[in-house]
């Protein structure tokens, strides 16, 4: 697999160095929000020859690995957000014709970072319209019989906006959500990302937060198309300090 660009990182520093400086008189916050996703998927590849292949499973049947971070950084109406997430998932996809029978395998990672500004704020309640980069790194393989092999790494970056928001409904219980879109053309066709939880507070810095994600992209170039959704509930504990 491709490694990530250390020049992104470089520059998404100097991002947070601009957005931090005039608010430096104020207190940061921040939170770190290690996760656990079980995503149902849908997907659709074809490359390196092979006929398109694809299908739709639960999170049990291809799950090999993952690990999964989500954090921020807020300083007054100013947020820094970032994200990664590593999946990596295997099936054997049966069709009707048996000498179609493919193995197929997606390994990969998405690192995300951006600069949300708040719109509204009442207590613990807030809107936020937020934005950035989410960079993708995948690697495909499809062995088949009557195909042979072939195997593809593809990174890319996307832009994205979106907004997300926080809503007491009583001390302690939390409403929370995100929606953004992006790709645009620029990495990808399209790429979509919506979360909605419950968040309850367990502790003075710590909540226990229970949801749904839906993440999808859409990829196509000279050699590859991918359109993967991937549809789950999560669980999260998201520690403040």
């Amino acid at each position: 697999m491709s490694r990530f660009d250390p020049k992104a990182l470089c520059a998404a520093a100097g991002l947070a160095v601009a957005v931090a400086t005039p608010a430096a008189a104020q207190d940061w916050e921040y939170g770190l929000k290690p996760y656990f996703w079980a995503p149902g998927i849908d997907a659709t590849y074809t490359f390196g020859g092979n006929p398109p292949t694809g299908g739709d499973s639960s999170f049990w049947d291809k799950f090999e690995g993952a690990f999964l971070l989500q954090g921020y950084a807020r300083n007054g109406e100013w947020s820094l957000l970032g994200e990664f997430n590593y999946l990596k998932l295997g099936e054997t996809y049966l069709p009707s014709v048996p000498v179609l029978t493919t193995d197929i395998g997606l390994d990969g990672y998405m690192v995300s970072g951006g600069v949300g500004r708040q719109l509204h704020r009442d207590q613990d309640s807030f809107v936020e319209l937020y934005g950035g980069l989410r960079y993708w790194d995948i690697e495909m393989t499809a062995l088949n019989s009557a195909f042979g092999g072939a195997q593809v790494d593809k990174a890319w970056a996307d832009p994205f906006v979106g907004l997300r928001g926080h809503f007491e409904l009583r001390p302690g219980l939390m409403l929370v959500g995100r929606a953004d879109i992006g790709g645009f053309g620029v990495g990808s066709k399209f790429q979509a990302d919506l979360q909605g939880a419950l968040s309850w507070a367990v502790g003075d810095t710590t909540k226990l937060e229970l949801g749904y994600r839906h993440l999808a992209v859409d990829f196509e170039d000279t050699t590859v198309f991918a359109d993967i959704a991937l549809s789950g509930p999560y669980f999260a504990l998201d520690f403040r300090f």
